[in-house]
């Protein structure tokens, strides 16, 4: 019903759906709750949204993240209550660790005027928000109906404003019995903002010292994520030769001028370092304590990006610029043409056998991994399931294992290319619901999870909302058998399990991943032999596109343990 003051009647439910669509959320990614019925029941009623459900909120979390991941669209996800936020906080640490534009919605119980302790809701001496405050960027409660469309879109524009990430917004659940009530939708059209422009003086001065440098690099975080800045960086790194670093959730395998992870920086030995969107946080950037100390190598840093946390003190620290990385380097571009005429062919060629001398490298270690029968080498994996993906006109494939070096890949120049997308951060689980995300953001690309046997089985209800829902997606399992990158951790501490070569809580036998795709309605099948991998890969993408349904490839590799080693015997209850 419309009002002369342009407002309209609906219920607190609808105002809050209204409000979703008018900000262009087409999903709510979201676990079922009794006491959000009447939500639910207005989300079902309005065809401009739909609701994608999944059995766990961390899978809820993980397939909002892998939505937002791909293109930094804003993604929206529901859980039940203090209890559902408390389980999905393992991958909201993801959400806030990739800075992810996610925000978080919840609808709570009073605990304090009439009881201590309701259901699954936090105690009176909690907030909603206490439990999610450390993981997300911002955070309020809602205890009245009114302007509702006006907290939604507040929610959205925050998560989405320069620094990105997840925000939670958290409801009394009293609000959704109250009556219709005068609201004014508001219309998305403003632009979200970005972190603006650098100024002059500072372009000038990069610019000036990335010429002048006889060994620059590069170094991009996850402030680098849209097709725009790498297609951007790309280009700058070639017309200068200089050599690209990206952090460990980033790579760009093609480029004639990438080095993989900032590890390469000992190999190059830089006099001057760009970190571009870097954050010191552990996981990625900075994995150690002693990591810090790759950063006394150049002679000179110069720090930039959109987020205060992209500008913290590094060794040799000369310069920091706070401004839109695109901004940046599309400044950087206009600069070089306009003012500086110097070639750069000399380094050119050295930038390129840089790279040439990392790949070379990662190639040969990778390839060391012994044939053995009944099991495919890693590397194989990689190339095949690169090769077939280009084959059909190339795609996305998001990962969450630590088994395949993709790094190794050496891409057809002549081909399409994929694009990887690593997990949001480290912790696990992440990867099936955040292939789920990738899908439904990009539902015209060809999309394949490449997931851990150990990160499936983290989250393996998630294959069953791609069911569900028709997701359409390949999910390759790399299946070791353990958790191989623990294992060497455990070696390198020394103590009983180097001694013996015996290893406990590692390896994860009598498991099957097809047999459990199987029993959540996919069809699957197992390989284990390197000749049918190709066209078993195959045989996966067409079976989506031509079926529209999920499909599971277990593949089997050598088991991820330390050489020689096995698994210690566990303990066990006597009968």
């Amino acid at each position: 019903m419309k009002l002369k003051n342009n407002s309209i009647l609906l219920t607190p439910p609808e105002a809050i759906v209204e409000q979703l669509v008018a900000s262009g959320i087409e999903y709510v990614f979201y676990n079922s709750g009794s006491r959000e019925a009447k939500f639910f029941n207005a989300l079902q009623a309005n065809p401009k949204i739909h609701g994608i459900l999944a059995l766990h909120e961390g899978t809820v979390a993980s397939i909002a993240g892998g939505y937002s991941q791909i293109n930094k669209k804003p993604a929206v996800m529901l859980v039940h209550l203090g209890a559902g936020l408390s389980q999905s906080l393992g991958q909201v640490h993801n959400l806030w660790r990739a800075g992810l534009p996610v925000v978080i919605l919840t609808f709570g119980g009073d605990t304090g005027s009439y009881i201590d302790k309701l259901g699954l809701d936090l105690p009176h001496s909690s907030g909603l928000t206490d439990i999610s405050n450390p993981f997300v960027k911002q955070s309020w409660s809602v205890l009245e109906p009114y302007e509702l469309p006006l907290t939604i879109n507040r929610a959205i524009r925050v998560a989405m404003s320069p620094p990105m990430g997840p925000v939670h917004l958290a409801f009394y659940d009293r609000i959704l019995d109250e009556g219709p009530i005068p609201t004014k939708i508001i219309p998305d059209t403003v632009p979200y903002p970005k972190a603006g422009l650098p100024s002059k003086e500072d372009i000038s001065y990069l610019a000036n010292e990335l010429a002048k440098a006889k060994r620059p690099l590069i170094f991009f975080g996850d402030g680098i994520s849209t097709n725009e800045s790498i297609k951007t960086i790309s280009n700058l790194s070639e017309n200068l030769g200089i050599p690209l670093c990206g952090n460990f959730f980033q790579n760009i395998l093609e480029h004639p001028m990438f080095c993989g992870a900032i590890n390469s920086i000992q190999d190059i030995q830089p006099d001057l370092l760009f970190c571009l969107g870097v954050t010191q946080m552990s996981g990625g950037d900075f994995i150690q304590k002693n990591d810090y100390k790759k950063f006394e190598i150049p002679e000179k840093i110069i720090l930039a990006g959109s987020n205060p946390d992209n500008l913290k003190p590094v060794p040799n620290l000369v310069s920091t610029i706070l401004a839109d990385e695109t901004h940046i380097l599309n400044s950087l571009n206009s600069y070089f043409k306009k003012n500086i005429s110097k070639s750069f062919s000399t380094r050119i060629k050295w930038a390129i056998n840089q790279s040439e001398k990392w790949k070379s490298n990662t190639r040969l270690a990778a390839q060391k991994s012994p044939k053995t029968s009944n099991s495919i080498r890693p590397f194989i994996l990689a190339e095949i399931l690169d090769t077939e993906l280009s084959n059909v006109g190339g795609g996305i494939i998001s990962m969450e294992q630590y088994c395949v070096p993709i790094d190794s890949i050496n891409p057809n120049p002549n081909s399409p290319s994929n694009i990887y997308i690593r997990p949001a951060g480290g912790s696990e689980g992440y990867g099936i619901g955040g292939a789920l995300g990738v899908k439904m953001a990009a539902p015209e690309k060809n999309v394949i999870g490449l997931i851990g046997d150990g990160s499936l089985y983290y989250a393996a209800m998630g294959l069953w909302t791609a069911v569900h829902h028709n997701i359409n997606i390949l999910y390759v399992i790399a299946n070791n058998g353990a958790y191989g990158v623990v294992a060497g951790h455990f070696k390198n501490a020394g103590g009983v399990m180097n001694d013996t070569n015996e290893y406990s809580g590692i390896v994860l036998d009598k498991i099957n991943p097809a047999t459990i795709a199987k029993g959540f309605g996919l069809e699957s099948e197992t390989i284990n032999q390197e000749a049918l991998l190709p066209n078993a890969i195959k045989k996966g993408i067409e079976y989506t596109k031509n079926n529209n349904k999920p499909y599971l490839l277990n593949v089997i590799l050598p088991i991820g343990l330390p050489e020689n080693g096995k698994a210690a015997k566990p303990f066990q209850l006597k009968k």
